[in-house]
């Protein structure tokens, strides 16, 4: 690792991590975590206002086939499938705060949440949408208007991807270049926050494509540069985002790294 920056923490997995989803409200992130050796999924949860791990290596009865939803109301919401040839998803399991399965039911799917309740599609009557109370499971009432006026909130900022057939791969390319000494391959991600620039890259060393990570402050200085994922196995889109002035990135794909900006 390379630059100046001082606020960085990390967290090791012992499983890959294959979602993220954060929780605006409780200042919370869940991570889905998954062991393709003996098939098992599990979650774990970090307070990301102090950077500490609250619980970890929670499972659920089912033990692969399964994947988080929703962060929400301080709850984690994941779903099942209809079959294993089927990704289409199946049911809510909802655990609180603290990791533990307060409720589940295989006859809704998430949809989305609003001030006190969850909204949910019954997948036995089509079109048919109710209220759930998010703490209980249990049903509220029926929604008459059409879904579409419900959205899933998502407080996390994103980059913009610039493939190297954009107008501005080359632009960047230069910028990199002038940076790290290093010729940008295939693919760059590009953010500016808070008169910082973050730029996600790919550089061929050895053959492989290496993925860089890049922060540069308003005076031009490196503050960070680390390499985030060497295994050359392809192009990862959406490396990074950042959340309340904290980017977020997982680096060799078991280890969850968070900066403050």
């Amino acid at each position: 690792m390379s630059g100046q920056h001082k606020s960085i923490f990390y967290f090791p997995q012992d499983a890959i991590i294959w979602k993220l989803r954060i929780d605006e409200n409780s200042m919370r992130m869940a991570l889905e975590l998954r062991k393709e050796e003996n098939r098992e999924v599990s979650f774990s949860c970090i307070q990301l206002s102090d950077k500490k791990t609250l619980w970890q290596c929670v499972t659920l009865p089912e033990k692969w086939w399964v994947s988080i939803t929703a962060f929400e109301k301080g709850m984690i919401l994941a779903h099942g499938y209809k079959d294993p040839q089927n990704p289409e998803p199946k049911g809510i399991y909802a655990l609180d705060e603290n990791g533990k399965l307060l409720w589940e039911n295989q006859q809704y799917n998430f949809v989305a949440s609003d001030d006190d309740f969850l909204v949910v599609a019954d997948i036995t009557e089509e079109n048919k949408y109710k209220r759930l109370n998010p703490k209980t499971g249990k049903e509220m009432g029926v929604f008459d208007e059409p879904v579409k006026i419900f959205r899933p909130r998502n407080p996390t900022i994103h980059s913009n991807h610039y493939s190297a057939e954009n107008i501005y791969f080359s632009r960047l390319s230069s910028f990199i270049l002038t940076f790290t000494g290093k010729t940008a391959e295939a693919s760059v991600e590009y953010l500016e926050h808070k008169e910082k620039i973050i730029i996600s890259f790919y550089a061929k060393e050895s053959e492989k494509l290496v993925n860089y990570l890049l922060v540069i402050n308003q005076e031009g200085t490196e503050e960070f540069k680390e390499v985030i994922n060497e295994d050359g196995k392809g192009i990862a889109l959406e490396s990074f985002f950042v959340f309340n002035d904290l980017l977020i990135f997982i680096k060799n794909k078991k280890e969850l790294v968070i900066i403050e900006l």
